[in-house]
């Protein structure tokens, strides 16, 4: 019974061939890079390059973290004349 393949199956079938196909054309085989493979290196490459540059390696403050800094400051300032009256 099940071994009838509706016209369904056989256009999943065929998805399925295609999804492969596919896959094969995109994964390097004998390790040659596509222009795809350069382009996703690329990107990872520069979020590498941003996160670095926003983590504080060795305790440095970025300017992100002075901001964040400054903001703490100042609220403290203005909780401090709110309390004392």
């Amino acid at each position: 019974m099940s071994d009838i393949k509706t016209e369904k199956d056989m256009g999943r079938q065929k998805d399925r061939e295609g999804h492969a196909e596919a896959e094969r054309q995109r994964s390097t085989r004998r390790g040659e890079k596509t222009e795809k493979d350069m382009e996703r290196q690329k990107d990872r490459e520069g979020h590498g390059e941003a996160e670095r540059q926003r983590r504080t390696w060795r305790g440095r403050k970025t300017y992100n973290d002075i901001g964040l800094q400054k903001n703490r400051e100042g609220h403290g300032e203005a909780e401090k004349e709110r309390r004392t009256w």
